[in-house]
């Protein structure tokens, strides 16, 4: 059950495992990336066996936003000519955005360090993968479908720890005003129980904790006796189920 709830940002993780993984099968010298950035703004895509990756760079005076796979542009930092990407939970710094030679890529290393500087790779292989660009239509279409996506795994990861919570209290389930990040159920749920301890979900859309409420991110949760009810707010405004994932 743990291994199910650890599914933070599912389709992303793959994504960067894969990219990882490749990275790890073949070294190169780390590439000289250039010193300005011309070029990177734009909707990019990398595909990749097991999902693509969906890279967007904006602009802003001097400084650079990205956003991946249809979560909230971020600031990111600047390292020799290369943008580090504000991935979640990756536990080091691994993947990177620039140019290879005049062209957008992706550059992958695999870190033998924890939280290494910026652009100061500390593994063996370094490669950069090009990236297509897209049309800001399409762009915004995938982007849309893999944020949502992430929003059906962690409400599955919310419901899987409710039903956790109830077989630990004599079937008695939270009541509403405890199942928040702050509240009872979040702090049972990520600091508490040692051998249940998870991340509090987060809103795919904002990269914000997850919170109830109707809007997009959000999440709707009712008891009732021994059972309950809970949902989410897609970005369009529909509503789903952790029913809806894949074999869950």
């Amino acid at each position: 059950m743990k291994g199910v709830l650890m599914r933070r940002g599912a389709v992303v993780s793959l994504v960067v495992l894969f990219v990882v993984a490749l990275a790890a099968c073949g070294g190169s010298e780390p590439p000289q990336p250039p010193d300005a950035l011309d070029g990177v703004e734009g909707y990019w895509l990398l595909p990749a066996t097991g999902g693509n990756l969906l890279v967007r760079v904006e602009q802003r005076d001097d400084a650079y936003f990205v956003s991946v796979d249809g979560g909230p542009l971020k600031r990111a930092e600047i390292a020799d000519g290369r943008l580090v990407l504000p991935f979640e939970g990756s536990g080091s710094r691994n993947l990177e955005f620039g140019l290879d030679d005049g062209r957008a890529a992706v550059f992958a290393y695999v870190s033998h360090g924890v939280n290494p500087e910026p652009g100061e790779p500390t593994g063996f292989f370094w490669r950069p993968y090009a990236v297509e660009p897209v049309a800001a239509a399409k762009y915004e279409k995938m982007a849309s479908a893999k944020a949502d996506a992430s929003m059906r795994w962690e409400l599955l990861r919310l419901e899987l720890a409710l039903r956790e919570w109830a077989k630990r209290h004599g079937g008695e389930l939270p009541a509403p005003a405890e199942v928040a990040e702050e509240a009872a159920f979040g702090r049972w749920m990520t600091t508490e129980s040692a051998a249940f301890e998870v991340p509090w979900p987060v809103n795919p859309y904002t990269g914000e904790a997850m919170a109830a409420g109707g809007e997009p991110g959000d999440f709707s949760y009712t008891p009732d006796g021994d059972s309950f009810t809970l949902t989410g707010t897609l970005r369009d405004g529909s509503t789903c189920s952790a029913k809806e994932v894949p074999g869950a």
